[in-house]
């Protein structure tokens, strides 16, 4: 079961939770009508170029509707397309 739920979410588990929220601050604002899936490329500092799925979540808090984007998958990208991908200035 367990090898089942890692082909699903790729190598989500190997990613830092730092490296998911900078990629969660290139999504736009959640709310209904946002296109999901969203996918994101970021760069990691252990893994290198990785690809990160989000989704639009909706929960009620208080009889109010959230919405949230949450982490659903993450893949490497393969180094022939990564390396056509320069770093930002830091």
């Amino acid at each position: 079961m367990r090898a089942r739920h890692m082909t699903e979410e790729g190598i989500l588990r190997a990613v830092r939770a730092d490296d998911v929220v900078a990629a969660a601050h290139q999504l736009p604002y959640a709310g209904r009508g946002q296109d999901s899936p969203v996918p994101v490329t970021i760069y990691t500092r252990l893994l290198g170029w990785v690809f990160i799925t989000f989704e639009l979540r909706m929960g009620k808090r208080d009889g109010n509707e959230v919405w949230h984007w949450a982490a659903a998958r993450a893949d490497l990208l393969p180094p022939a397309l990564s390396e056509d991908i320069t770093l930002p200035h830091q």
